[in-house]
């Protein structure tokens, strides 16, 4: 899981609640394991008549599980005596 590296806070007149967008970028060259805290990818925070807001996604536990892919590759490498 990933949360946002500081709280966000937007004045905005009601009228322009609905222009709140939300754009989020997951690094994907992150590799197992990863650690709390580690930058994890960027959010970007923008509305009509407000400068967009960029704040990091940081990772909000420790996982040292591969994605399925390398699991994978490792299981065919440790199949092989590779590993």
């Amino acid at each position: 899981p990933v949360a946002p590296e500081k709280a966000i806070t937007l004045s905005l007149l009601r009228s322009k609640q609905k222009s709140i967008k939300v754009d989020m970028t997951v690094y994907p060259e992150i590799e197992a394991p990863v650690t709390k805290g580690q930058v994890m990818g960027k959010a970007v925070v923008s509305a009509d008549g407000i400068a967009p807001i960029e704040v990091s996604l940081i990772a909000t536990e420790d996982d040292q599980r591969l994605g399925w892919f390398d699991a994978l590759i490792a299981k065919i490498k440790r199949k092989l005596g590779k590993a």
